[in-house]
């Protein structure tokens, strides 16, 4: 056999020159007679040769045309055989690495975590045609995912014709994703399928969120939530996830009902059958799983229901007769659950019959039209002295409002009762006790005052209202009373004890404390409804009791005794007041800022909530027995012989103010406007209308 055509490059892929064999005799001539199979190996060089290797001889020539060796290398030799015949070898020829044609995966992504560093990066290879590396190429290859979002370094210039990745992740989910790999003027390459899974539990996150409503009904669309990984993916996590009305959203007296807590499947919790029972718009939900990221959902409205109601929003309070009434009714149209609904309805109002003196009228203009769903009266007034007056709005198809009771008042007689405590809820209507169960209430700033039955003899020594309805009294014997309708009625409560009680505080119409004789504190969370007896530790008696906060409370008592409650008064621990006169009267503006009164004059001041105590200043040599700030800086403070002192910087500086009265003063009372009170010995009233710089005697009851 004899090579008469040498195969040739110039590269691997590709012979730029295909070999012929001839069946040749000893002298080298053709035999042109043959028709030999002729086989064709390399047996120089790396590569293995492609094609149709094998030939039967033409006329004793074996032409090759689709022979390639696809690995470069320098130096290949091939060697051509046949049975029966000597081998002949080709001269040595090259194959050089050809032109870069396509991108090729040599190391494949492997299966991760969202988030997480693939467990195998890619890498991958520039090659030629034939599957060399392309060694000299610095080409930019870049990675993208078949589905979902691919992070870190996607995009690399090949270091001698290799683009190895080191920070790929992916922060979704899924299974057979798979990774391209692209670069101009090449082939793509696509990896094998790999796939990614959720991560730890995280977060929840709103998937469907909750729809608009009407008060008191299920929402239309229902939320769903999943429990998500740091990427956001579900997870098949479980957990329990509750739903609440976010702080600030919506109406702030609203009620989320249905099944607030759901037990995620699968890592979803699919709610059915929330309302909110409140219309306001701008709501939104705070869901959450114990440890994990909560999540808030987008706004909805709540509109109101049907108009089924009446209600009285503002509720009249009295004057002296032949006048207008104080406060003047205002009228809502409601739905069931008394949201104001936007009606024009016209609403009539009338005495309630059977109540107040016999043939008084309510004059005025008694019947409106409602704007919006609210009827505005201006101009009422009734005829008669009385007590216990109710009005009644009535309108076609809707369900009638009665108002709390009130007082007609008239010029009065001057009462001698010994009066203990006072309390005004506004600048006009306050209340004041004392006496042989005697019980006074004023609408009119304290010009006239009218008696409300106690049911009691025993002496009251506290009064607290935290509304025009809700108020309690305290006194001699252990005596509580509790009014729902401001007083027009009196209700007496089970203290569960006999001893005398000084004072009675209420943080809301549910939460309230007593403070008596020998260490004696009650604490209630109904309103009354029950008394507990706490431990305060203590065996002084205690006179005085504020609150800072709905858990921070302040006592004082004899012998310099203060206690403090961080806990809404289930506890009580012992203060370090500095002084061992007794204390008489206490008031705390807010969580840290108080001041106590006393023997001697003493005034002492908190800043830390009653933990610790320093004397602020002595009011000359008078007992003070009552004190009451409305802020950090406006206070007055009241005791024997008629003294009475204000301070405007938080008790820094005080001034004596002139009363006009020598009786004792046993209480004051100012709410955040100019007016305020006092009680004391003989019945004696006072009446300030400039924030306590002056005062005028207003004592009375109506005959």
């Amino acid at each position: 056999l004899g090579f008469t055509t040498q195969p040739a490059g110039p590269s691997a892929g590709t012979f730029g020159t295909q070999p012929v064999v001839a069946v040749q005799d000893v002298e080298g001539n053709t035999f042109a007679s043959s028709s030999a199979a002729v086989t064709l190996a390399v047996t120089s060089g790396d590569g293995t040769l492609i094609g149709t290797t094998t030939l039967n001889a033409v006329n004793g020539v074996a032409t090759f045309t689709d022979l390639v060796i696809n690995t470069a290398d320098d130096g290949y030799v091939l060697t051509a055989i046949s049975s029966g015949l000597t081998s002949a070898t080709s001269e040595a020829f090259n194959l050089a690495i050809g032109t870069a044609a396509q991108l090729v995966y040599t190391t494949q992504p492997a299966d991760s975590t969202s988030g997480e560093l693939l467990s195998t990066q890619p890498v991958v290879a520039i090659q030629d045609g034939a599957g060399n590396v392309v060694t000299d190429s610095s080409a930019t290859v870049t990675l993208t995912l078949s589905s979902g979002t691919l992070s870190g370094t996607t995009t690399l210039n090949a270091i001698n014709g290799i683009a190895t990745f080191t920070d790929i992740s992916v922060s979704t989910t899924g299974a057979g994703l798979a990774l391209t790999a692209s670069s101009i003027g090449l082939t793509s390459a696509t990896s094998s399928s790999f796939a990614v899974l959720a991560g730890d539990a995280s977060a929840v996150s709103v998937v469907t969120q909750p729809g608009n409503a009407t008060s008191g009904t299920a929402f239309t669309t229902q939320p769903v939530i999943h429990i998500v990984d740091a990427q956001g993916n579900l997870t098949a996590s479980p957990g329990n996830v509750t739903s609440t009305i976010s702080g600030g959203t919506g109406d702030s007296d609203a009620n989320l009902s249905g099944t607030t807590t759901v037990a995620a499947v699968d890592g979803i919790a699919t709610f059915t059958n929330l309302s909110i029972d409140k219309a306001a718009s701008g709501y939104t939900l705070t869901f959450s799983v114990s440890g994990l990221t909560g999540a808030v959902s987008s706004s909805f409205t709540i509109t109101p229901g049907a108009a089924s109601t009446l209600q009285f929003s503002t509720q009249p309070v009295g004057e002296r007769i032949g006048r207008r009434l104080q406060v003047q009714p205002v009228v809502t149209i409601t739905d069931s659950l008394g949201n104001i609904v936007a009606s024009t309805a016209s609403i009539s109002l009338s005495l309630t019959t059977g109540v107040g003196t016999a043939g008084a009228t309510l004059g005025g203009t008694t019947t409106v039209s409602a704007v919006n769903g609210v009827a505005t009266l201006v101009g009422l007034r009734v005829d008669l002295l009385g007590q216990g007056y109710t009005i009644t709005a009535a309108s076609s198809g809707l369900a009638s409002g009665v108002s709390l009771p009130f007082t007609m008042s008239g010029i009065g007689e001057i009462t001698t009762q010994g009066l203990r405590s006072i309390d005004y809820v506004s600048a006009y209507v306050g209340w004041a006790v004392g006496a042989s169960g005697t019980i006074m209430m004023t609408n009119d700033g304290g010009r006239s005052w009218s008696l409300q039955t106690s049911g009691t003899t025993s002496q009251l020594m506290g009064i607290d209202f935290v509304d025009y309805r809700y108020g309690w009294a305290v006194g001699a014997g252990g005596t509580v009373l509790a009014t729902t309708n401001g007083g027009h009625t009196w209700t007496p409560q089970t203290s569960g004890t006999t001893e005398t009680l000084h004072r009675v505080q209420f943080r809301d119409a549910s939460n309230g404390s007593v403070v008596g004789v020998n260490g004696l504190i009650l604490r209630t969370t109904d309103g009354g409804n029950t008394w507990s007896s706490i431990n305060s530790g203590s065996s002084r008696n205690l006179r005085g009791i504020s609150y800072g906060s709905s858990t921070v409370l302040t006592v004082v008592g004899d012998q310099g005794e203060v206690l403090r409650s961080t806990d809404g008064g289930s506890s009580w621990s012992a203060q370090t007041s500095g002084t061992s006169r007794n204390l008489r009267g206490v008031s705390l503006s807010d969580a840290s800022n108080g001041w106590a009164v006393g023997a001697d004059g003493r005034v002492l001041r908190t800043q830390d909530g009653g933990s610790s105590w320093s004397e602020q200043t002595v009011l000359g040599e008078a007992d003070l027995n009552a004190v009451r700030f409305v802020d950090s800086n406006r206070g007055w403070a009241v005791g024997a012989g008629g003294a009475i002192a204000r301070t405007t910087d938080g008790g820094a500086s005080w001034s004596n103010i002139t009363s006009g009265t020598s009786e004792d003063l046993h209480s004051v009372s100012f709410v955040s406007n100019p007016e305020g009170g006092a009680v004391g010995t003989n019945g004696t009233i006072l009446r300030s209308e400039d924030a306590g710089s002056t005062w005028s005697v207003q004592n009375g009851v109506i005959d």
